[in-house]
């Protein structure tokens, strides 16, 4: 999966990957560039099929987004 993030600003960002349970699958912090755009692109081709959640953390900012991979 592939996700873009426009955070205004440059910012640290951190997406972290769960899955049902909260069993955290995978974890990474990036740097947006100047001008706080930044692309996550991650292989999920190895996870089972099932729900997860995509939790996407900046500065002042947090999001959670169910995933399922079939």
């Amino acid at each position: 999966f592939s996700i873009r993030i426009n955070t205004l600003i440059s910012s640290e960002v951190e997406l972290s990957v769960s899955d049902i349970s909260g069993r955290e699958i995978t974890r990474t912090q990036e740097w947006s560039d100047s001008n706080g755009v930044l692309v996550f692109i991650h292989d999920i081709g190895d996870l089972p099929a099932g729900i997860y959640y995509c939790v996407i953390k900046a500065k002042d900012f947090k999001v959670v987004r169910r995933m399922v991979v079939q």
